[in-house]
């Protein structure tokens, strides 16, 4: 499960979603226990501060029987999940093959292809998502890409800085220690090794005006205030910037519906994709899609290769050419036979 919450939120608010989170998992039938990660986005693969992760375990099949498969169990999480208004939260599914992507379902990468900018490609995933979510044979479209996340942009007058003879590295490492931490040295002891980093307490640097007060070296070794010559602006801009093939790109997630294939949304989605870009927006496939279009219909030729070789290995075998017919023949029969013997017993054959 993924949850998202708004740019900037603070961790109170992380643990208040992560709260109903728990409540909501609580009371699903068919979950026997999870775990939640706060500030890890799967679907990124990286930190990110308003997003966290909820991995869920099932109950084993004896204990919630057939009828609380995924499909239904996914269903009610998901309809809780809905009526939260603190975040964005949905549940996804591991991909097919592990380590072939982060999620199940397809994966497509929309490209600026045209240097349009990050704003016009969050406007267009944006666009893109909220179409084709009204299509009936697609469900769960989601994309965490944003470009609204509150940041400090310190504007360095290096002219000035130059002028007190202090060096940029000076300034960085300055910026480092007392905004995050930096190492020192090692040190042994109990027959170990530990590590030394410097790291101010948190009410020094809890405001955007403390960074003025802060001190570093310049050459002369005077300490002179970094208020001097950095100024301090509040502006907006992504959390994360994410590359594909070198493009800055945006990740959409999704998932056929039940009764629908993987082929009819993919081809959905190309054609949404088409019809929606903008010139200088282009979109790839990647993870198991990727897999599945580069294939295409090459699986009914290996089948086909796969009988012709069967076929003439038996008949170099029974050094006849009717015999191996029979051989053949017995395959598709035997499926058959499973399918009925599943249908018959009432399990769902897509867990098996």
């Amino acid at each position: 499960m993924v949850s998202r919450l708004p740019e900037g939120s603070s961790q109170q608010r992380s643990k208040d979603v992560a709260v109903k989170i728990n409540e909501i998992l609580k009371k699903t039938p068919g979950v026997d226990f999870w775990v939640h990660i706060g500030g890890l986005s799967i679907l990124d693969g990286a930190n990110v501060s308003n997003i966290s992760a909820t991995f869920i375990v099932y109950k084993d099949w004896k204990d919630r029987g057939s009828s609380l498969n995924q499909d239904v169990i996914i269903s009610s999480i998901n309809r809780e999940l809905f009526g939260m208004q603190e975040a964005q939260a949905f549940v996804v599914i591991p991909p097919p093959i592990r380590g072939l992507g982060a999620i199940g379902g397809f994966q497509m990468i929309v490209e600026d292809r045209g240097g349009l900018g990050l704003i016009e490609l969050k406007r267009a995933t944006d666009e893109l998502v909220i179409s084709v979510n009204s299509e009936s044979n697609l469900r769960g479209l989601a994309t965490i890409f944003s470009v609204s996340s509150p940041q400090l942009y310190l504007e360095i007058q290096r002219t000035k800085a130059q002028a007190l003879q202090v060096p940029m590295t000076n300034v960085f490492d300055t910026l480092q220690a007392y905004l995050g931490s930096s190492f020192v040295n090692l040190f042994n002891k109990y027959n170990q090794v530990f590590q030394v980093y410097i790291q101010p307490d948190d009410r020094y640097r809890m405001q955007p005006r403390d960074i003025r007060n802060l001190y570093t070296r310049n050459q002369l070794g005077e300490m002179v205030p970094l208020g001097s010559f950095v100024d301090v602006k509040a502006v907006q801009g992504p959390e994360l910037i994410a590359r594909y093939n070198l493009y800055p790109a945006a990740a959409i997630f999704g998932s056929a519906s039940p009764g629908y294939s993987s082929g009819q949304a993919l081809s959905l989605m190309e054609k949404m994709a088409g019809e929606k870009l903008p010139d200088g927006l282009s979109y790839e496939w990647t993870s198991t899609s990727y897999q599945e279009k580069k294939v295409g219909s090459q699986a009914y030729v290996i089948y086909a290769l796969s009988i012709i070789f069967v076929y003439m290995v038996l008949a170099a075998l029974y050094e006849s050419w009717t015999s191996p017919a029979a051989v053949i023949f017995v395959v598709p029969m035997a499926l058959v036979g499973v399918l009925l013997a599943l249908i018959v017993c009432g399990y769902d054959n897509k867990n098996w």
